[in-house]
């Protein structure tokens, strides 16, 4: 069996039965692979991936681009007879295959945190999203650097409730370790840095702490110009005479309880659904919910059609589906006859 293996997290690496692909020719073409693989549930237009890639060239341009890229994967990509291929590729769209023989490490990372699993995910995080990597379309970057923060933020936020749920257990070097990690990836965050002088503090290693807000101090300082945050030096000063019982209590609390969806505001904002039941609408209904939940987080979701076949009203059942669902902490409706959006009203 051909064996393809994908290593986003970190780094951009491809291997393909252990063997390191590196000849892709061009970033688009990598591109094309990170953009396929980690949305392999959808099945793309060419006409979309060709304007994505390539949005400053003609149509037809941009169309050959499109399938000397394709050519270029399906040749570095092969599969013997009887595989499932990497890649379904038709005269219209372009889709990875889930069911080919492959692994992939963001795939892994959001199964593992899907499952409550959120140590054993971090061990898969090296670092963001390809780090270096760039592409030449500026709406590709777009739609990667939004790839690149979700993940990264979801990597931030487990540590930090790491290192609060192991020091709750009292599993000192466990927090330290969250802790440093988290730093590694956000040097700058005080929270972090409070978390690794307390873990430090429980621990024992009083002398370890301070060594820590020190570190604190000179990494504010150097990098941002700016001294550190009152509880920072609340919890140093603590720490130094000793003064630590009740600290766990205070850092919990940072870590932010699960927000909700203000039912009534959303609703001000909406226009009210119709009187009438609505025949025909269940399917379209269903495909744009189902679409607008997907778990591989669609930036994107149009609802096309000729003027005044109700993709308006269609639209804001769809709004009133997730008002019963803990999918978003916020839902914004814009209308198109408005002049101007204000945030809120």
């Amino acid at each position: 069996m051909t064996r393809l293996n994908l290593r986003f997290l970190g780094s951009f690496g491809v291997q393909l039965d252990k063997q390191e692909v590196t000849h892709f020719r061009s970033t688009n073409v990598q591109g094309l692979l990170l953009y396929l693989s980690l949305q392999p549930d959808r099945a793309f237009n060419r006409e979309v991936l060709s304007t994505l890639f390539w949005p400053e060239v003609s149509q037809s341009n941009a169309k050959t681009n499109l399938r000397q890229c394709l050519h270029r994967l399906r040749k570095i990509l092969p599969q013997a007879t009887g595989e499932e291929p990497f890649l379904f590729i038709t005269r219209k769209t372009v889709q990875f295959n889930v069911s080919s023989d492959y692994t992939c490490d963001v795939h892994a990372f959001e199964q593992l945190f899907a499952a409550g699993k959120e140590s054993e995910a971090m061990g898969l995080y090296k670092g963001e999203l390809a780090a270096g990597f760039t592409a030449d379309s500026l709406e590709f970057e777009e739609w990667f650097r939004l790839e690149r923060e979700y993940l990264h933020t979801k990597a931030i936020n487990a540590l930090k409730e790491l290192a609060v749920k192991e020091m709750g257990s009292q599993n000192y070097q466990a927090a330290q370790e969250a802790a440093q990690r988290h730093l590694q990836l956000d040097p700058w965050n005080e929270q972090a840095h409070r978390s690794l002088m307390l873990a430090l503090a429980l621990s024992g290693d009083r002398s370890g702490a301070l060594n820590a807000y020190d570190n604190c101090l000179n990494v504010l300082y150097e990098e941002l110009g700016i001294d550190p945050e009152a509880e920072t030096i609340a919890l140093s000063e603590k720490i130094e005479t000793g003064e630590l019982d009740g600290l766990i209590e205070t850092v919990e609390v940072e870590v932010a309880p699960p927000q909700t969806l203000n039912k009534s505001q959303i609703l001000d904002r909406l226009e009210p659904l119709p009187d009438q039941k609505l025949f025909g609408i269940e399917k379209p209904l269903a495909k744009a919910v189902e679409a607008v939940a997907a778990e591989t987080r669609p930036w994107l979701v149009a609802l096309d059609g000729l003027g005044g076949i109700g993709k308006t009203t269609l639209a804001n059942e769809v709004v009133h589906h997730f008002l019963e669902t803990d999918r978003f902490l916020d839902i914004a409706w814009v209308s198109a006859k408005q002049e101007e959006y204000v945030s809120g009203k």
